[in-house]
């Protein structure tokens, strides 16, 4: 049975470290699959840049690629919260991953990737700054 990944709201502080990435990334709802962009990553969820909203409990399909490996990660996720950006991703979607077991471990394992290659020097990482 799937959970939804546990994350702190309210002003708490958050659970899970998050990792700053500029990755794209597809989201897919009733509005269709489009193409977006992953602004920040963790094991509760993330932060997707597109250019589509949806409203807060709705619940998505977010395809995560490594731009490494090329490994392919789809996730369900729920929208937490929405926030208006800019063009050309005018929608910030706080995004909160449902997981299995199955997929946990696999979205561990993309982190870990992510992680790693973002330590090494010579890796071409995507990072985008801290806001």
């Amino acid at each position: 049975m799937a959970d939804v990944a546990s994350r702190r709201h309210s002003g708490e502080a958050r659970q899970e470290e998050r990792l700053t990435v500029d990755v794209p990334c597809e989201v897919a709802g009733y509005k269709g699959r489009r193409p977006a962009k992953t602004r920040d990553l963790s094991s509760g969820g993330c932060c997707v840049l597109a250019r589509d909203s949806y409203p807060p409990d709705d619940t998505l399909q977010c395809t995560l690629r490594s731009p490494f490996s090329g490994r392919r990660l789809d996730l369900p996720v729920q929208v937490r919260w929405v926030r208006v950006g800019s063009s050309p991703t005018p929608f910030a979607l706080g995004c909160q991953f449902v997981l299995t077991a199955r997929t946990r471990k696999e979205l561990h394992a993309l982190l870990r990737e992510l992680g790693t290659a973002a330590a090494s020097p010579s890796a071409q990482l995507p990072l985008t700054s801290e806001e």
